[in-house]
């Protein structure tokens, strides 16, 4: 059809349905019409329309539509496995960090006549298709992947056809996933618009750009700005295509003053009811948190236009009493100029309390706060444009409060010792409402136990020292008291001895017990007793049963004894039981004979019976001996083989014996003992007293002294003596002495070689005795004796070194003796000082000529000493100590002195830096130093042709002069000022260039260039020593101000203006009419000329008074200005 403006149209569909009058505005416009049709028949409808124009009504060809039934199938019903509801809006908890949902269809058609199966598309790319059997009334589909992400996903059941006649029926089931909302925002981004809207309107327009991070599928959002002020107007407006539904608009705002810009978010899971979402008024605002202050739903953030901010912070502080706390400005404060610049003179301090600061005007000075105590701070700026208390809010904001409490003292130091095991409680000495924490490290760590009165440790094993702080009002001590569980150790090393065995009735030997150890260290005893088994029947000794060991009386039947120990409150030891065991007495305990034997001589077997008693069967015997007498000094005897102890052994065979011997016999078994009767071997006297004299040295082919032998004595009173002698050594190879050798002397002949002598002795039928042996040794002579110098002349106090030969022959054993003379080579010589016995021989420093030699002769021998040759030592004299021009030199600093010897005499010299040691720094007699900056002492000796150095060095002191000149700092003046010049530093002065000077030669001229000028000055001391500085004057031209400009707009002479003000860039030009009232200010420096306005307006003709501060320490400029036109 081709439609006109002026017709309209009557639709008829064929089933009673039509339309009302409308329009087709194009071609190609439609008409839709949805048809029901159900059963299995399709069903034809007629459609007609009618054209209608003006009063004429025009019918069209009619159409005829067949419509197709569709299946009869019932849309399923869906739930979620999120919280098992029913419905197709699914809202995820927060909580849950990873989204995984599972959409579950229910088949409620139980009829399925005409349906083949089923097809699902999910909604998120998964389409799977489905028995009738797999999607029943009872069989439940679900989709196999699970919507891992917010957002909208339609299910599509599709019920397909068994009759190709048959439309298939489709159904769609809206499926939503989505969080419930979180709004969050922040500004991020604000600048400010350029160029800005004219005064007054400082520092506008302002951009603003929001950044949503709000959380939640399928959010839409909604901003709304209100102004904070009652009843202020909110200029603003959004920009750059953005709305107010714009996830992340970007405002304008053109009027300064606090806004409030609020967010709102929803999505399906927002109730229509609920808008805000949930609200925890305690929590502040938290994007991370499920609630906030302002609803879940909903965030509100303040932006400030244009006025500057102050965030002060408050602080809770301890410290101790009269401490003073400091805290600078910027750990309280942040500064927000809000996209303008901070101006320093604007800023203003004020505390209370007491506090104080360095400098209540910049922006982080230093405040001390005298002491614990509450303080108040506040501070307040300026930008460009406002002062930050003048912001809408600000005056609502209190002074931050500083809040120092006073740390309470530490806690007394304290120590308990106790037994290891035991408990304890640590309660501190109470004070007030203190409360303590308990460390176990001297500063830092975590507390054990925290904000208590008492710690309590069970079962204390282990030495161990807690630190305690107090705590009061939230503060610790700064220390921390030191109190020490000393834990004793349990009781140890309490064992007693030794086991016993004895004869019945006898007293058994003391029980000792070892020193115990643990616990305190004092120690108190108890001994049991019992004679029923080591175990069992134990009851307390009798007697005294408290010390450390216990003497038991006499015993009749085996006992038990245990000894317990206790030590102050620590668990009692008990030790282990030792057993004295009761036996029956040694009986048949005989020995035989008495006997008469030669001293050193032993005696026959001694003969002993069987003894009986004891256990019958172990015997220990033990033969004793005595040489005082049958009934006492008994100790066991020393047997042929050396054993004192023969067990099961009746017999006895003794060693040799020198003196009348009484034997007996002790019997012993498990501790019963018994002796046997006493027999006696009488011994005849020894032979003693055989010594003949003592060794001797001779030289070699001498005879020695006769060797007289003493008499002996013991035997029978009668001797008979033969001497031996060998030439091998004093025990081997002996034989009878040459010549007359059987008297009670012997007279040796003439030896050449050492020879050894000794003396027998024998008396009746004992053995004979031999006398100890005497030496005679032969000396031979001695060789190779010399000596060298290494030097044979020598400086005077030199020290010269001689060295000798090795010297052979004599006994091996030599001796050296260094002699020297002072007279010649062949007289005067007495032992050498010093150390005069070695090979060689270093005497001490000498000073005249010497002859030394050396003697060599045998150790212990009577033999003369062999002599060396004779060396001389020629001693040169010192050179005496130089002499020189002038010990004491004055340079200035920065130059070199010249030092002279003036000493004569030949030899050369040699310049150094220490008194003593060190190398040298020149050979010359004329020393040239380097150049020097501080004082120095040279030292100069002598040294003659042999080399020998003057005994000291002459000293030339160096005395540095050092100046230094200071004419000052830098500085700027006005043209035409006068500037006082000051220099120090010398006794005269010189400066240049003079212009301008008033007195060039002062120290303290007067400047007044007419140009910038530097100024040199150069000081001089009284030593001639000079040095310079300078000092440079910036003149700047003076101000010259027109008192008269015609601002008529001709270009000419239109503004005011003063020259040379552009070099005072910090001046201040303000100007007032007749009456005082300001009409003109300028900014810092006179950048813009005035034009003859105030605010705009045009001023009348008249004369104006002017004020212009260049600076903050010349004085202002005033006069009167005339505007002409």
């Amino acid at each position: 059809m081709s439609p006109a403006n002026d017709e309209t149209y009557i639709w008829s569909f064929g089933n009673g349905t039509s339309t009302p009058t409308s329009k087709l505005t194009a071609n190609g416009s439609k008409v839709t019409y949805a048809y029901t049709q159900t059963g299995t028949t399709p069903g034809n409808f007629t459609v007609s329309v009618r054209r209608v124009k003006g009063l004429c009504v025009y019918d069209s060809a009619p159409q005829t539509v067949t419509v197709k039934p569709q299946v009869a199938f019932s849309p399923p019903t869906v739930k979620n496995n999120v919280d098992n509801g029913s419905g197709g809006n699914i809202c995820v908890p927060d909580s849950v960090q990873s989204i995984s949902v599972t959409a579950t269809l229910t088949n409620p058609n139980t009829n399925t006549t005409g349906i083949s199966g089923y097809q699902v598309d999910w909604g998120n790319g998964e389409v799977n298709n489905y028995t009738l059997a797999q999607f029943t009334g009872s069989t439940t589909i679900s989709n196999a992947t699970p919507y891992n992400k917010e957002g909208n996903y339609p299910i599509t059941v599709t019920a397909l056809s068994t009759d190709p006649n048959v439309c298939p029926a489709v159904t769609t089931i809206p499926f939503n996933v989505g969080k419930d909302p979180k709004a969050i925002f922040s500004v991020d981004k604000k600048e400010r618009i350029e160029p800005q809207f004219p005064a007054p309107l400082c520092g506008v327009p302002v951009r603003v750009a929001l950044k949503n991070e709000s959380t939640g599928g399928g959010l839409t959002y909604k901003w709304t700005v209100t102004n904070t002020q009652q009843g202020g107007s909110v200029n603003y407006s959004f920009i750059e295509g953005t709305t107010d539904t714009t996830k992340n608009p970007i405002l304008q705002f053109n009027e300064k003053g606090r806004y409030m810009i609020k967010l709102s978010v929803k999505n399906a899971c927002v109730s229509p009811n609920d808008t805000i979402g949930p609200i925890d008024p305690f929590d502040p605002e938290n994007p991370k948190d499920d609630f906030d202050e302002d609803g879940k739903y909903v965030q509100e953030e303040s932006v400030l236009i244009v006025y500057p901010e102050v965030n002060i912070f408050g602080r809770e502080l301890c410290a101790d009493n009269n401490q003073p706390q400091v805290i600078m400005g910027s750990e309280l404060a942040q500064f927000d100029p809000n996209l303008g610049t901070i101006d320093p003179s604007t800023i203003q301090w004020v505390i209370s309390g007491g506090a104080t600061l360095d400098n209540p005007n910049i922006q982080n000075p230093k405040i001390t706060f005298p002491g614990p105590g509450t303080y108040t701070v506040a501070v307040n700026f300026a930008n460009e444009c406002e002062r930050s208390q003048d912001a809408p809010g600000a005056n609502q904001r209190p002074p931050a409060t500083i809040t120092i409490t006073a740390r309470p003292p530490k806690p007394a130091d304290g120590s308990v010792t106790l037994c290891g095991g035991e408990n304890y409680v640590i309660t501190p000495t109470p004070n007030g409402s203190v409360r303590f924490n308990f460390y176990t490290t001297p500063t830092g760590g975590t507390p054990v136990a925290s904000d208590t009165t008492a710690y309590p440790i069970n079962s204390v094993t282990n030495s161990v020292t807690y630190y305690i702080a107090a705590v009061l009002n939230g503060c610790e001590s700064s220390e921390r008291g030191v109190f020490t569980l000393n834990v004793l150790p349990p009781i140890q090393n309490n064992t007693i001895q030794a086991p016993q065995s004895m004869c019945a009735g006898a007293t058994p030997a003391p029980l000792t017990g070892t020193q115990p150890s643990g616990a305190n260290g004092n120690f108190s005893y108890t001994w049991l007793m019992s004679t029923t088994s080591a175990t069992t029947g134990f009851s307390v000794a009798p007697g005294v049963n408290n010390g450390s060991g216990y003497a038991p009386a006499a015993l009749g039947q085996t006992t038990w004894f245990r000894r317990m120990v206790r030590s102050s409150s620590c668990k009692p030891d008990t030790s282990a039981a030792v057993e004295i065991t009761i036996v029956p007495v040694i009986a048949t305990n005989t020995i035989t004979a008495d006997q008469t034997v030669c001293a050193g001589s032993a005696p026959a077997t001694l003969i002993g019976s069987r003894p009986t008693g004891g256990n019958g069967v172990d015997y220990a015997i033990i033969w004793e001996s005595s040489t005082t007498s049958a009934t006492a000094g008994f100790a066991p005897a020393t047997s042929s083989n050396g054993s004192p102890i023969i067990i099961n052994e009746e017999n006895f065979s003794p060693g040799p014996v020198t003196q009348t011997t009484w034997y007996r016999r002790q019997v012993t078994s498990v501790g019963c003992s018994g002796y046997s009767n006493v027999i006696v071997v009488t011994v005849a006297p020894a032979l003693t007293q055989n010594t003949i004299g003592t060794s001797q040295t001779i030289c070699g082919n001498n005879t020695p002294a006769v060797l007289t032998g003493s008499t002996p004595t013991g035997g029978t009173g009668t001797y008979t003596y033969l001497w031996e002698s060998s030439t091998s050594s004093a025990t081997a190879g002996f034989g009878p002495a040459a010549g007359t050798n059987n008297g009670i002397t012997y007279n040796p002949g003439a030896l050449t070689q050492t020879t050894y002598f000794r003396r027998s002795v024998t008396s009746g039928s004992c053995e004979p005795i031999m006398s100890e042996v005497v030496t005679i040794t032969v000396v031979p002579a001695i060789d190779n004796n010399t000596i060298t110098a290494a030097k044979t002349v020598v400086c005077e106090g030199a020290v010269p070194v001689l060295t000798g030969s090795m010297a052979t022959g004599g006994s091996g054993n030599l001796v050296y003796l260094w002699e020297s003379s002072i007279t010649s080579a062949s007289a005067g010589f007495n032992p050498a000082i010093g150390t005069n016995n070695g090979k060689d021989y270093t005497p001490g420093s000498i000073v005249q000529n010497t002859w030394y030699r050396r003697t060599v002769k045998v150790a212990g021998s009577d033999c003369p000493p062999v002599v060396s040759n004779v060396v001389a030592v020629t001693v040169d004299k010192l050179p005496t100590a130089p002499t020189v021009e002038s010990n004491d030199v004055r340079v200035c600093a920065g130059t070199s002195a010249t030092l002279r010897v003036t000493s004569t005499g030949g030899g050369t010299y040699q310049w150094f830096t220490s008194e003593t040691g060190g190398n040298p720094v020149s050979f010359e007699p004329v020393f040239v130093t380097p150049v020097l900056t501080n004082s120095i002492t040279y030292y100069v000796q002598a040294t003659n042709n042999n080399q020998c150095v003057s005994a000291t060095r002459t000293p030339v002191k160096v005395t540095v002069t050092t100046i230094s000149a200071d004419a000052g700092r830098d500085t700027t003046i006005i043209e035409g000022q006068p500037f006082g010049l000051r220099a120090t530093g010398g006794t005269t002065y010189v400066w240049s260039p003079a212009t301008g000077l008033n007195d060039p030669n002062a120290a303290t001229p007067i400047a007044t260039p007419t140009k910038t000028t530097t100024y040199q000055v150069i000081v001089t001391i009284e030593d001639g020593c000079t040095a310079t500085d300078e000092i440079t004057i910036t003149v700047i031209p003076r101000v010259v101000v027109v008192n008269t400009f015609s601002p008529n707009g001709d270009n000419i002479n239109d503004t005011w203006e003063i020259r040379n003000i552009e070099n005072y860039p910090n001046a201040i030009v303000e100007v007032f009419n007749r009456w005082g009232n300001p009409v003109y200010k300028s900014d810092v420096g006179y950048r813009q000329p005035w034009d003859g306005t105030h605010k705009g307006s045009i001023l009348p003709l008249a004369t104006y008074y002017y004020i212009i501060r260049l600076d903050n320490v010349s004085k202002p400029i005033s006069g009167s200005i005339t505007i002409i036109r």
